[in-house]
């Protein structure tokens, strides 16, 4: 944040009124978050989230709790290596209630999220991947490690890289010299 004060890209004028009241706020700029690639680091972000969600309804608090315990219980009965298909199950029973309306988070019994657990954690599962040394804990196998000098770097193009190995070029118009929040040719488009 300092280092996007002290750029001239990132003071560039403002869109909009309500882009120039943003501009030196936490609500302009995403906050960087990091993955959730272990059973700490999802314990921490379920409990804060599992606590928004009570806080905005405080009769679900003891629906929440039954889901903590759920995954919890598959983290204490699978091998560590097999921590990256929990966190693959969650993520999709997590994406499936929230795209319904008949499924709550403490209704582990409900045919779909059985149908999860069996494309996620059974070894006969679609989705179900069995780590192997020096693969990333979520699950994917023996991927490559991404290569970021070849990708274009979100941040520069927001106007607050202090320098990163990924490409600085603009995102809009794919010139160097400047980030896409001071692209003159995407304004003119």
């Amino acid at each position: 944040m300092v280092a996007a004060r002290h750029n001239p890209v990132a003071l560039a004028a403002p869109a909009n009124a309500f882009a120039e009241a943003l501009q030196f706020t936490s609500l302009a700029k995403p906050v960087d978050t990091k993955a959730v690639t272990d059973m700490f680091a999802w314990t921490r972000a379920w409990l804060a989230t599992a606590n928004a969600i009570a806080f905005a309804f405080p009769g679900r608090r003891s629906e929440l709790d039954s889901y903590t315990l759920h995954i919890q219980q598959f983290f204490e009965d699978y091998h560590h290596s097999m921590h990256g298909n929990v966190l693959l199950y969650d993520k999709a029973v997590r994406q499936l209630i929230g795209t319904r309306r008949d499924i709550l988070f403490d209704e582990t019994t409900h045919p779909d999220i059985i149908r999860f657990k069996t494309i996620y954690l059974d070894s006969g599962g679609v989705h179900y991947r069995v780590a192997t040394p020096g693969s990333s804990s979520q699950g994917q196998g023996g991927s490559k490690p991404r290569n970021k000098s070849k990708e274009v770097c979100r941040k520069f193009n927001r106007g607050d890289c202090d320098g990163c190995e990924r490409k600085h070029i603009c995102a809009s118009c794919g010139e160097t010299g400047h980030g896409a929040n001071s692209c003159g040719k995407a304004k003119r488009k």
